[in-house]
């Protein structure tokens, strides 16, 4: 019976979204007003109010949570993210499980950690392309800290695989991750922006990830193939393609990629990363001088 209310919800959402204010034409803005963070809240989804109360009320429950983590009262925000993962505002919204995970990731509690992403792993929630890339490299990172036996690891992402990964349909369709607060409004990023962005962050996570593991070589070819596609003309890519050349010391191929930051010109750039790509080319171009000088002198 739960389920059946959970997904009324979600399709009730869904119907009435056109009731928002409409800003700038991609995001929606709703007043929030101050909020009362001297008690949790507890609301639940209620049907019988409007798509704006709705959303009101789900975002004071984003914005306590941040508030406990920002007060560094994590132990509450522990217990408090548990109660969430049970809120009927957050069903099958990955959200309150992957605070918990970056929590346990700080306290370095990797057990509880891992205890969470099964939870997650069984919950029959669906997960995007980045957010399965970031919780597999979260058990990657607790495993190593801690023992537990890889087959059972390995149950559990078959288990996601025959259900949760089945589930896109049933995703919330307000998941608090489209969530952000400003002046007192809560901005409601839409789903083609939450999409983007989304694909740039699996993109940007998985080259982090041959970081860590220390393949550079796999990392570059990986960043290369991204920014010479042209489909993300994007600055992190450029930053990231750079370091790990300059990691490399091929320096070369590092003058090359900072002469195509300049000629295709990112989207995203500011005048800051303008200045940080200058500085990048005059270092990467005395390196290149002091190891003709040093060719020459040898």
């Amino acid at each position: 019976m739960q389920h059946d209310m959970l997904d009324c919800a979600v399709d009730l959402w869904d119907i009435q979204g056109g009731m928002m204010r409409n800003k700038n034409g991609k995001s929606y803005a709703i007043p929030l007003g101050e909020i009362d963070f001297s008690n949790p809240p507890v609301h639940e989804y209620d049907s019988k109010l409007d798509i704006i109360e709705n959303i009101k009320r789900k975002g004071i429950l984003i914005a306590y949570g941040l508030h406990l983590t920002s007060s560094n009262r994590f132990n509450d925000a522990i217990l408090y993210y548990k109660y969430l993962s049970n809120n009927t505002y957050f069903a099958n919204d990955y959200y309150p499980y992957r605070r918990l995970a970056e929590i346990y990731d700080a306290s370095g509690d990797y057990t509880a950690g891992l205890v969470n992403i099964k939870r997650l792993l069984h919950a029959r929630i669906y997960l995007n392309e980045y957010q399965f890339i970031w919780f597999s490299e979260k058990i990657r990172q607790f495993m190593s800290k801690t023992p537990i036996n890889d087959y059972e690891v390995q149950n559990w992402i078959d288990h996601y695989s025959f259900h949760g990964a089945l589930h896109e349909k049933r995703l919330n369709k307000f998941l608090a991750d489209r969530f952000t607060f400003k002046d007192g409004e809560i901005i409601v990023m839409s789903e083609e922006e939450y999409k983007q962005g989304q694909d740039l962050l699996a993109l940007e996570e998985t080259g982090l990830i041959y970081e860590r593991v220390g393949n550079l070589e796999l990392a570059i070819r990986h960043y290369s193939s991204i920014v010479s596609s042209g489909e993300y003309n994007n600055c992190r890519f450029y930053h990231r393609l750079c370091e790990c050349l300059d990691k490399t010391g091929d320096y070369k191929r590092e003058l090359k990629a900072i002469k195509l930051y300049f000629r295709l010109k990112p989207d995203d750039r500011t005048r800051l990363d303008d200045e940080l790509f200058q500085k990048r080319l005059e270092s990467v171009e005395n390196k290149l001088k002091s190891s003709l000088d040093f060719y020459f002198s040898s």
